[in-house]
C-alpha cells in the first residue's frame, strides 16, 4: 500500500489482495487521511490482484467513513475481478469509479467508468 497527496486530494494505493488478513493496514491508512480532511480521497484499486468479501466490507466501510466525514471518496478502477467483488458485494453503491487515480482526484467526467453511484459497471 502506498499513500500519495495530489493537488485535489489523497489517493491510497492498495497493492495485493485486501483479505481479512490485511484490511487493518488499510483501516489505519484511512485513519491517518481522514484526518487530515482531504477534498477528495481516493482509493487506488489498480494495483489489487484479489478482494475477498471482508475486503469488500472494508472498501464499503472506508467509502462510508469518508462520506460521514464530509469528504468525498472515489475509486480508481482495479481489474475486473475485483470490481465484480466489490460490485456483488454492494461497494460500489454509492461511490463513483474512475479509470485511474488522476481521472479520481480531479473528478474528471471522462474518466468515470461508473457515472451514477449504484449504476453497474460496464462488462
Amino acid at each position: 500500500m502506498a499513500d500519495g497527496a495530489r493537488a485535489n486530494g489523497c489517493v491510497i494505493t492498495l497493492d495485493g489482495a485486501l483479505t481479512a488478513a490485511t484490511v487493518g493496514v488499510l483501516e489505519g491508512a484511512l485513519a491517518l487521511h481522514l484526518a487530515v480532511r482531504p477534498a477528495i480521497l481516493v482509493l487506488d484499486l489498480s494495483a489489487l490482484d484479489g478482494c475477498d468479501a471482508t475486503g469488500a466490507a472494508m472498501i464499503r466501510a472506508a467509502v462510508g467513513a469518508g462520506q460521514d466525514c464530509g469528504i468525498a471518496v472515489a475509486l480508481a478502477a482495479g481489474p475486473p475481478d475485483v470490481l465484480r467483488a466489490l460490485e456483488s458485494a454492494g461497494a460500489l453503491d454509492s461511490v463513483p469509479v474512475y479509470r485511474t487515480s488522476h481521472g479520481a482526484t480531479r473528478c474528471d467526467p471522462y474518466d468515470l467508468l461508473s457515472p451514477k453511484p449504484g449504476h453497474s459497471l460496464p462488462d
